[in-house]
């Protein structure tokens, strides 16, 4: 695309994806845990690699919003006020699933704190999805009802409602896109990987990225424990 920087951003956000990646990989978690100890890795290394992201899109936004670039389009009032709406919804969407996941948890303030007090922490689950229950089971709650990746569906909404549009956006929606839904297929994998048979059943009940809506539900649903899949448990 001319008149932008595209290329430039292509490259610097595949760096980004990759570093990003390859931190939360098994291998690196395993030579963490290799380096300082299977205590420190437990209770320091979510928290960390959190603020190391918070960081690095930190830096990259305010290199991305220095680089050259050209209007493709834009919204007028009253019609970019429903587009605004959208990405509103789309972050409201993060915060529900931060919730639902439990945000001590996602953070990694609950590891963080369980080894400043002397305790032992808890490792962190290997892919962010439904908590697992005392029984085995997922327990499906939130925006978990509704997709099975309520973490990366709202980079869509976000990068793609912008009222104006640019060259600079443009790009960074489509790798947006592509790194969400690769994000999500590799997901899958390590959710199956670690929970087995109950994220195979998760699986057939609830669509893989776009949403199928119903009720949201408090408690929720209890899905591949001991006593197979059963709703409102």
């Amino acid at each position: 695309m001319s008149g932008g920087s595209a290329g430039k951003i292509a490259a610097v956000s595949l760096a980004w994806a990759i570093v990003h990646s390859a931190l939360a990989s098994r291998q690196a978690k395993e030579s963490a845990r290799r380096l300082v100890g299977p205590r420190r890795r437990n209770g320091l290394y979510r928290l960390v690699y959190n603020l190391q992201s918070f960081a690095t899109a930190g830096a990259f936004t305010f290199w991305f919003l220095r680089q050259p670039d050209r209007e493709l389009y834009r919204v007028p009032a009253p019609f970019s006020w429903s587009l605004y709406g959208g990405q509103l919804a789309s972050l409201g969407v993060v915060f529900a699933t931060l919730w639902a996941v439990g945000p001590t948890r996602i953070s990694g303030l609950a590891s963080f704190a369980q080894f400043v007090t002397g305790h032992e922490p808890e490792r962190e689950p290997e892919a962010q999805g439904p908590a697992r229950g005392p029984d085995g089971a997922l327990r499906v709650v939130g925006p978990f009802r509704h997709t099975r990746h309520p973490d990366n569906l709202p980079i869509l909404g976000v990068f793609w409602l912008f009222p104006r549009m640019t060259v600079n956006r443009a790009t960074l929606a489509v790798l947006g896109t592509l790194y969400a839904v690769l994000g999500s297929l590799h997901e899958d994998q390590r959710l199956r990987a670690a929970y087995g048979a109950a994220f195979t059943a998760y699986q057939r009940r609830y669509p893989f990225f776009w949403p199928r809506f119903g009720g949201w539900g408090v408690a929720g649903d209890s899905v591949g424990g001991e006593g197979g899949a059963r709703a409102g448990a």
